[in-house]
């Protein structure tokens, strides 16, 4: 590792996991120094960016864990700590306008898998899907169709597609493609939780790993407005991550400074981590965002990854039958993992 140099400053330093504080005594200032990935960021009072360091001017930023002269470590570990399982973060990243904007331009980068996959993974599977289809020109409920990726594949090839999305900005985006392209696309802003169709649709998808998302209670009332929503016979196809996914899922924990990031405008602090929870399969990306003036928002990314045997009984609990299991339709991910397997179901 290069070797930190304050410039004449007397400084003391204790270390909290990957965290280290800096305390100069002249000014006096709190810095903040992160090691990740062999790189390791440096915050100061000075203007001069050393290489591979970030500058953080720390009397810029009042995060409400430095008291006095003093860090809150047990402030910092409080707000990061391991959550239970499924339990919600303090906000929602759907309809943040600052998020949403970012979510957005992740779902239209053609390649790139971070909100949606890669366009051509994108149209690989739904030449797949097609396939799955028992009519040339079925009625299609997309779930947390996003801005319309696959909904308007699907629509060109001749059928008839509602989008159903929690992001009003995507939808808003994939409406006006819609018409732009001149294709009959119903889309709805709503929470597919509380959806309440009858026996309308031959087809409903929800793509990317959506239903691990859910914890067990949200996944048991999908199925059931699922169900209800599916003429008799009508198929669910949808993607999990399967028994192999903790085996590359990828484990991250740090901190990083940034500026009109992801995560909010102007300048804050992220602290991320990831906690696996091996009895009940499942993971969770946590993102402990920290603003200028202190205030403190907390977003989780949940997953369920489920064997063959556990998705096929959760599904019969339900009515479902004729379970297929397809994996290796995902040949590559350059944001998630490719130990998906994609499922087609029937209403029984």
């Amino acid at each position: 590792m290069k070797a930190l140099v304050l410039h004449k400053a007397q400084c003391f330093c204790f270390c909290l996991g990957q965290y280290i504080a800096v305390k100069q005594d002249t000014p006096n200032t709190f810095l903040v120094l992160l090691i990740k990935e062999c790189y390791t960021y440096v915050g100061n009072n000075t203007s001069k960016c050393y290489e591979k360091y970030s500058v953080w001017d720390g009397r810029q930023m009042s995060f409400n864990f430095i008291r006095g002269q003093r860090l809150d470590i047990n402030l910092l570990n409080e707000i990061s700590r391991r959550p239970e399982l499924f339990a919600k973060g303090t906000d929602s990243l759907w309809d943040d306008p600052h998020i949403s904007r970012h979510m957005l331009s992740a779902h239209l980068d053609p390649g790139s898998d971070a909100a949606s996959r890669k366009i051509s993974i994108i149209n690989h599977t739904v030449t797949w899907l097609a396939k799955q289809f028992s009519k040339s020109k079925a009625d299609i409920l997309d779930l947390g169709c996003g801005p319309g990726l696959y909904a308007k594949e699907l629509a060109a090839l001749g059928h008839n597609v509602v989008g159903m999305d929690f992001s009003k900005r995507s939808i808003e985006f994939a409406t006006a493609d819609a018409a732009k392209e001149n294709l009959k696309i119903e889309y709805i802003y709503k929470n597919y939780l509380t959806m309440d169709f009858d026996a309308r649709f031959d087809v409903i998808l929800l793509i990317y790993c959506d239903f691990g998302v859910l914890s067990n209670s949200e996944r048991d009332e999908l199925l059931k407005r699922v169900h209800k929503a599916l003429r008799p016979g009508g198929m669910f196809i949808f993607d999990v991550f399967n028994e192999k996914c903790p085996c590359s899922k990828i484990i991250q924990k740090g901190l990083s400074i940034e500026k009109d990031g992801f995560w909010a405008e102007g300048q804050y602090l992220n602290l991320f981590e990831t906690f696996l929870y091996p009895d009940d399969r499942a993971f969770v990306d946590q993102y402990v965002v920290i603003g200028e003036t202190g205030d403190i928002k907390v977003y989780r990314a949940w997953n369920h990854y489920y064997s063959k045997d556990e998705i096929g009984e959760v599904l019969g609990s339900f009515n479902f039958s004729k379970h297929r299991y397809y994996d290796n339709i995902i040949e590559s991910s350059n944001f998630t993992s490719t130990d998906v397997t994609f499922i087609v179901t029937c209403k029984a």
